[in-house]
């Protein structure tokens, strides 16, 4: 238990308080003198030395905060499980996964032969249904239908399309997070 401080501690204290309040900052100036020229602290090294790097300097070394967790693009098996069921059909078989989110679509669906498939395959959800533009080229944005493999751009987005939010929940029961570029 703290004991109790008489009155003159207490004034004493209330002193010291309003005087740090009234004090100034001691100022350092970012300048120093060199033959009669102001020069910046930083550009003042020698040849020997030579300049600090600009990561040590404006970072203090720091590659990122403490604690921060650096993003990583999410990857179908270790971040996500891709979907069963073809987006276009419903139904299961051998189907083509996406390679940048849980959609699964057999080819007959999609509309191409397994010869023009390449080494990595986007579903229809990252291009406009109608524009054919990708997220970045639409203004940040594609608007995913949640039951079928159509995307909108905010320009051709159907005037009846009912609004689900960030995530498709059939998504996240496979463990695929929000990504800022879509909607449902």
């Amino acid at each position: 238990p703290r004991e109790a401080t008489s009155v003159y501690e207490a004034i004493e204290l209330g002193l010291a308080v309003e005087a740090l309040g009234r004090s100034q900052r001691e100022r350092t100036s970012r300048f120093i003198d060199v033959d009669g020229d102001l020069v910046l602290k930083i550009n003042n090294y020698s040849l020997n030395e030579g300049e600090r790097s600009v990561f040590d300097s404006e970072l203090h070394g720091r590659s990122r905060r403490p604690g921060e967790a650096q993003r990583t693009r999410q990857a179908a098996g270790r971040d996500y499980e891709n979907s069963s069921l073809c987006q276009a059909c419903w139904q299961g078989g051998d189907v083509v996964c996406c390679d940048h989110c849980p959609v699964v679509m057999h080819l007959q669906c999609v509309g191409i032969a397994e010869s023009e498939l390449g080494s990595t395959w986007s579903c229809p959800h990252h291009k406009c249904h109608l524009c054919g533009r990708k997220a970045h080229a639409a203004g940040g944005l594609l608007f995913r239908c949640s039951e079928c493999p159509k995307a909108f751009c905010e320009d051709h987005l159907p005037a009846d399309a009912e609004m689900v939010g960030a995530e498709c929940e059939r998504f996240v029961k496979l463990g695929f997070e929000a990504v800022k570029q879509a909607a449902y």
